[in-house]
C-alpha cells in the first residue's frame, strides 16, 4: 500500500509566469518532506503550465475562479490536509514542518503574510498586512483538515474573494470546539509593482458578492469594515506616518467600493425577489 501524503499544498494559478517558479521553488525546498505539490491551472498561455509541470506532483488544468480551483485541488488531494496558497506567495524552508506540529483533526492553521514589493503602494499594502499578525478578522485560515472542509462543503463562489474568510466563520458556527492557531512563520507575498488602481479594480471586481458575505456574517462584517480596529497599532502609525497615508488611503478606497457595490446589489436582489 502506498503511503499518502501527510499535506497537500495547493497553488492556484493563471498566467503567473514571472511568479510562479519562486512559488514552486519555495515549496519544494522545504526541510518537511512529506507532503504533496498540487497545481490548479486556468488555460495558462504563458509560459506558466511548463514551469508547473516541473515541480508540481499533480498538475490539473480546470476551473475558473480562485475558489472553485481550491476546490478542485482538494478533490485530487491524496492526504488528510490541506494548505492553500497563491503562486504569487513564497514559502519559508521551515513553514510545513511547524504545522506539522500544530496539525490535527480538530485544528485550523492561521498563516500570516508579510508582503514585499516595489513602490509606494506596495509598501502601503505590506505596512497594512502587518498588522494582521495574531488572529486579526481579516486573516483567514489557509490549513484544513480535509474532512471538515469537505463537510462544509469547502470554499463558496457566492462570496468570491472573501471564500476564506466566509469558510472560517462557517467552520467556526458549526464547529464549535476547533482551535484555530497560528504559526510563526509567515508566508511571503509578492505585491509586485503595485498601483493604487489595481487594488481598487480587484476590491470592484470582488464586491459583488460581498452583500451575500454581509448577510451571512452581519456581526463579523461589521467589525471588519471599521478603521477603528487599527487604532491599538497607533505606535506603528505614528512611527511611519507616510505609510500610514497610503494605508488609510488603500482602506477608505476599498470601504467606498464594498459599501458602494452591498448598497447597488442589496436593492438588485429587492427588484428581482
Amino acid at each position: 500500500m502506498i503511503k499518502k501524503p501527510f499535506i497537500s499544498v495547493i497553488v492556484t494559478t493563471y498566467n503567473n509566469i514571472d511568479v510562479i517558479e519562486n512559488c514552486l521553488k519555495s515549496i519544494k525546498n522545504q526541510t518537511f518532506k512529506d507532503f504533496e505539490l498540487i497545481v490548479v491551472d486556468e488555460n495558462s498561455a504563458d509560459g506558466t503550465q511548463k514551469i508547473a509541470k516541473r515541480y508540481a506532483n499533480q498538475f490539473i488544468n480546470k476551473g475558473n475562479e480562485r475558489c472553485q480551483k481550491r476546490n478542485i485541488g482538494a478533490e485530487y488531494s491524496k492526504s488528510d490536509y490541506l494548505f492553500f496558497i497563491d503562486s504569487d506567495m513564497e514559502l519559508p524552508s521551515k513553514i510545513i514542518q511547524e504545522i506539522h506540529k500544530l496539525l490535527d483533526f480538530n485544528t485550523l492553521v492561521m498563516v500570516p503574510e508579510l508582503s514585499f514589493g516595489k513602490g509606494f503602494w506596495a509598501k502601503s499594502k505590506a505596512f497594512e498586512r502587518s498588522f494582521y499578525k495574531g488572529g486579526d478578522r481579516s486573516q483567514g485560515v489557509r490549513v484544513y483538515p480535509k474532512k471538515v472542509f469537505i463537510e462544509l462543503k469547502g470554499f463558496d463562489e457566492k462570496v468570491l474573494g472573501a471564500e476564506d474568510l466566509d469558510l472560517f466563520h462557517r467552520i467556526k458556527e458549526k464547529k464549535k470546539k476547533i482551535k484555530v492557531l497560528e504559526t510563526k512563520n509567515y508566508i511571503l507575498h509578492n505585491e509586485g509593482n503595485l498601483k493604487y488602481f489595481q487594488i481598487i479594480k480587484r476590491m470592484i471586481y470582488y464586491s459583488k458578492s460581498f452583500a451575500e458575505y454581509k448577510r451571512r456574517h452581519p456581526q463579523i462584517f461589521k467589525k471588519q469594515l471599521s478603521i477603528i480596529r487599527y487604532i491599538r497599532k497607533w505606535k506603528d502609525m505614528i512611527r511611519h506616518p507616510l505609510l500610514t497615508f497610503g494605508f488609510l488611503l488603500i482602506k477608505i478606497g476599498e470601504a467606498s467600493v464594498v459599501l458602494y457595490s452591498i448598497k447597488k446589489y442589496s436593492n438588485y436582489d429587492k427588484g428581482h425577489f
